[in-house]
């Protein structure tokens, strides 16, 4: 029986677009044809959820949120480093728990792999817990290992998201997309598709629809245009359909990718991730 039975939907995650307001990633994301945001929690909005949820849906568009990291817990790309300094993500320390506060309505909150081992059992005050197929670093090493994630994540009914570059490199015990390089397109998929089975396809209420590059290095081989890299999207997706799958897909793109010409970036996005899943 599949958790979540309602159809395939697309939400635009509003980390790609952090440059613009909320109202307007609301007003291009409808008009590119979405269904829904994934709310990307900052120090900055923490305090103002249900408003940002509000507007999403004077739009027509549904919600979920994706907590965020702090620089100890990822300091290998610049972009962190910018983003800790004007204070958008969370200090040294936080506590997931204090940037939930303001979350209302059962809503999905994706939290990394770490955080089952405190959340195992314990559900959000007012929403869901969904654990993403990536653990943050402590002191350069994943958290969590993806067998002890996998082993928590069996012995309960604990909501999955599938990102399908993080969870390679989380398997693989890879820090980085430029370890993938020496996989070929047909190795990816036998992973992506085992990856799936470990997991149990009837736990992934979430997919992160994302591409990378190695031959690109840390940073820029990184959530590239699906199909511009080497991930087997495609037949991944073919093999999810064939599943029987409904579920939330979030395609994750750079966001120097979709700086200029955001709309109509944006509508080709949600095209290209539409033919996949057929919605």
């Amino acid at each position: 029986m599949m958790l979540n039975a309602r159809r395939t939907t697309i939400f635009l995650p509003t980390f790609s677009l952090i440059w613009l307001t909320h109202r307007t990633i609301c007003k291009i994301a409808k008009k590119a044809g979405f269904h829904g945001l994934e709310i990307f929690i900052s120090n900055w909005n923490k305090n103002k959820l249900q408003k940002l949820a509000r507007q999403a849906f004077e739009h027509g568009l549904m919600t979920s949120y994706h907590l965020p990291w702090s620089l100890e817990q990822n300091s290998t790309h610049f972009i962190n480093s910018v983003l800790s300094i004007i204070g958008f993500l969370p200090p040294n320390g936080y506590k997931p728990s204090e940037l939930c506060t303001d979350v209302h309505g059962g809503l999905d909150v994706v939290h990394y792999a770490d955080e089952i081992v405190e959340g195992a059992g314990t559900p959000g005050n007012h929403y869901q817990k969904v654990f993403q197929t990536c653990s943050l670093f402590e002191n350069g090493e994943y958290k969590i290992s993806w067998k002890d994630f996998l082993e928590i994540v069996r012995s309960g009914c604990f909501p999955v998201v599938l990102d399908v570059q993080h969870v390679l490199e989380f398997m693989l015990n890879i820090k980085g997309v430029e370890g993938l390089k020496k996989y070929t397109q047909t190795e990816l998929l036998h992973l992506l598709i085992f990856a799936w089975d470990q997991i149990g396809g009837e736990k992934i209420t979430e997919i992160h629809w994302v591409d990378c590059n190695p031959s690109l290095g840390h940073t820029l081989g990184r959530n590239v245009w699906p199909g511009k890299g080497v991930l087997p999207l495609t037949e991944f997706a073919d093999f999810i359909i064939g599943r029987g799958w409904n579920g939330r897909v979030v395609p994750e793109v750079r966001q120097d990718l979709l700086f200029s010409e955001s709309t109509k970036k944006l509508k080709l996005l949600r095209e290209t991730v539409g033919d996949h899943f057929m919605c």
